[in-house]
């Protein structure tokens, strides 16, 4: 997976894995193959649609604190799928007590395959360094 990794970027790319917070200092865990700009868009659309089956808007209904729409992280950005939903899945189970997201991903991570996503991608130090690290 590492030799497709593309250089981490603060920017709003497509082919990302990326983290919205909301006020309440939980945060949703997604990936996308869009702009994540646009995959935002997406999401508050589905929370002004009241989609139940979106991570977003059951959280936003429980807290109503404020989702920080307007300033989504990426935190990787990968151009293979595969390895895209990977280190979702993976980001997801490691702060699964912190985030919003509904879901564990597309691919089940047990923790052998967690522990060396996690040392091969630094994850620890990867979602510090952006704030995520909350425990």
């Amino acid at each position: 997976m590492s030799d497709i990794l593309v250089k981490n970027s603060s920017s709003c790319k497509e082919d990302s894995v990326y983290a919205i917070n909301c006020a309440c200092s939980e945060f949703y865990i997604g990936q996308t193959n869009i702009l994540v700009t646009e995959r935002v868009a997406q999401h508050q659309q589905c929370v002004r649609a009241n989609d139940s089956s979106n991570a977003l808007n059951v959280h936003y209904g429980i807290c109503n604190q404020g989702i920080n729409w307007n300033q989504p992280i990426t935190l990787i950005n990968l151009n293979d799928y595969f390895s895209r939903n990977m280190l979702e899945a993976a980001i997801i189970k490691l702060t699964w007590q912190n985030n919003v997201n509904i879901t564990l991903g597309t691919y089940t991570i047990d923790n052998f395959l967690l522990k060396f996503i996690v040392d091969q991608y630094k994850l620890n130090d990867l979602l510090k360094s952006k704030g995520l690290d909350r425990r």
